[in-house]
């Protein structure tokens, strides 16, 4: 049953088959939704005036969806979030107090559309039974074979602050499927990952990769105005994926993506190239300073004098401190503290390490 995927608990698991069905913001905002909405029917006097054509609504400000609901540090994925459901026709959103020039929007869930929605999108058999609505949320079957008694928390999704910064730390994340290991998401569609996967499934890595570019390429000028706004997500992801399986797919709004991600790529690839040099430089000054500690540790004292006498003509040594510091250095057997006093013994003793001229 479709409302066995709603708790009416505290919120802070969600059911994976309604993360997998509607994407997991939309998860999440449901959950929350329905979570306010028990409370509510669990005490009708205080929000009698809320109980309108039989359903309860709720009203939220912006600011407290932002600071309840945790989607991102701003409204705009609520909104995003808010507009997909609406789409779909699970979400209902009236003013119910337009009429006193108060014009916050009010919340309900239709939840026949909510059965008929996951029926559609998960093949399964999903039912409400709407005279035992908020009770059966904790009473009938979770994911299909399992009792909501018998299922643990390592069993539901948990919204940490990990999630949010997981899908905004990078542009695009390595998808975990199976089938293709190597296909990246561009983070505007990363909630609908597990859609995405399900999609491309049995499409070669290149062609899996181009639905994926394409599916994120669409998505970002839907959001810019450049196309038209997009309508019910996961099935519009099978239809691109299904138009790459009967050769009528057409890579046209994934072309900025996929130059996006290869110039990403070449970043990350120029980035570990830079560190490797610079890690291979590290290793060669540690071991031509510790060479010359050897040297200046092992010279005669007639040798140390005239390796004190070599670095006190260097010209990069500009005044006598420098000067003086250097020497003292040398003839106590060991490396200036200073950088710039450091580099001219180094510099000026390398040459002279026994076996080692790369030093």
């Amino acid at each position: 049953m479709a409302v066995a995927l709603l708790f009416d608990e505290s919120p802070i698991a969600i059911s994976p088959t309604l993360c997998r069905a509607l994407g997991l913001p939309e998860a999440v905002f449901l959950q929350q939704l329905y979570f306010r909405l028990h409370q509510k029917h669990s005490n009708p006097t205080t929000y009698a005036k809320y109980r309108v054509d039989g359903l309860d609504w709720v009203f939220w400000t912006q600011k407290e969806l932002v600071a309840e609901i945790p989607l991102g540090k701003s409204f705009g994925p609520h909104r995003r979030v808010i507009d997909r459901l609406r789409e779909m026709g699970i979400l209902l959103v009236r003013q119910l107090k337009a009429a006193d020039w108060d014009h916050t929007n009010h919340y309900s869930i239709d939840y026949r559309k909510l059965e008929e929605e996951i029926s559609r999108l998960t093949n399964s058999d999903v039912s409400i039974n709407m005279k035992h609505l908020h009770r059966s949320a904790r009473l009938m079957l979770i994911d299909g074979n399992e009792s909501a008694a018998s299922v643990s928390m390592s069993d539901t999704v948990h919204i940490t602050e990990n999630t949010t910064k997981i899908l905004t730390e990078s542009p695009f994340q390595k998808t975990t499927t199976t089938q293709h290991t190597n296909i990246k998401l561009h983070s505007v569609c990363q909630e609908y990952r597990l859609v995405i996967e399900k999609a491309v499934s049995g499409l070669d890595d290149e062609l899996a990769q181009q639905v994926a570019d394409e599916i994120a390429g669409a998505m970002v000028s839907a959001e810019n105005g450049e196309r038209p706004k997009i309508r019910g997500f996961p099935g519009w992801i099978k239809a691109v994926a299904n138009s790459a399986r009967n050769g009528t797919f057409c890579f046209q709004y994934g072309k900025p993506i996929a130059r996006a991600r290869q110039n990403q790529k070449r970043k990350i690839e120029l980035a570990v190239v830079q560190e490797q040099t610079e890690s291979a430089n590290e290793e060669a000054r540690t071991a031509r300073n510790k060479a010359i500690e050897d040297l200046l540790t092992s010279a005669p004292q007639d040798q140390l004098e005239e390796f004190a006498q070599l670095v006190s003509q260097s010209p990069s040594l500009q005044n006598s401190r420098q000067r003086t510091a250097t020497v003292e250095s040398v003839l106590q057997r060991r490396l200036p503290s200073g950088p710039l006093e450091r580099s001219v013994v180094t510099t000026t003793l390398a040459p002279l390490i026994p076996d080692n001229p790369q030093l």
